[in-house]
């Protein structure tokens, strides 16, 4: 789990930079982020905003401009994740991302 002052230390930045420096995951080059983990085969993660899940085709970029609208960030790897989100999960791994929207 990443706090405020956590992601405050890296600025105000796109959140697929925040991403890019963690051990867990990657982003492509299209900005979607994978499970840095799985190693054979590209394996999205599927990423909840705010509860909300993200479609497949969109990034974290295009829903959050920079990591100063962020609170929160979770991420789960594997298949553990908590079990509001473990039904729609697709055992790739799971962000969970908190803003100050709402």
């Amino acid at each position: 789990f990443f706090t405020r002052k956590e992601i405050y230390k890296y600025g105000s930045i796109p959140p697929s930079f925040f991403f890019r420096s963690q051990t867990q995951t990657k982003v492509n080059s299209e900005g979607r982020l994978l499970n840095k983990r799985n190693i054979s085969r590209d394996c999205y993660m599927t990423v909840f905003v705010d509860n909300m899940e993200l479609p497949d085709f969109s990034t974290v970029d295009q829903i959050i401009s920079n990591t100063d609208d962020i609170i929160g960030i979770e991420i789960y790897s594997g298949i553990a994740n908590p079990n509001k989100f473990t039904l729609q999960s697709n055992g790739c791994g799971t962000v969970l991302i908190w803003t100050n929207r709402y």
